[in-house]
């Protein structure tokens, strides 16, 4: 799927799980901050489950998709970004 940022909003990073096992030479584990969320959110679209995601923490992106795929949104961000609060805050989305 090829996604267009027209805005990144603030905050909009791209994470994967880190990089455990090297902070005795000085590298933080660093990742994700909800891996639980990052490895759900690859599974509801089909990805390997460390695939990186975007990451939204003050502010959500404005994208644009150029191909049909499938997104996923997941934690308490999902519950305002496309549906209504009475369903879990996970949320998979085909674009077309």
């Amino acid at each position: 799927m090829k996604l267009q940022f027209v805005t990144s909003g603030l905050r909009t990073t791209t994470q994967d799980l880190g990089r455990p096992g090297h902070t005795h030479i000085g590298v933080p584990i660093g990742g994700a901050l909800d891996r639980s969320a990052m490895r759900y959110a690859n599974h509801l679209v089909g990805n390997a489950l460390a695939a990186p995601v975007l990451e939204v923490t003050l502010s959500g992106p404005h994208l644009r998709c150029l191909e049909a795929g499938r997104v996923a949104l997941v934690g308490s961000a999902a519950a305002s970004a496309r549906k209504p609060a009475s369903q879990p805050d996970a949320q998979e989305v085909d674009h077309r």
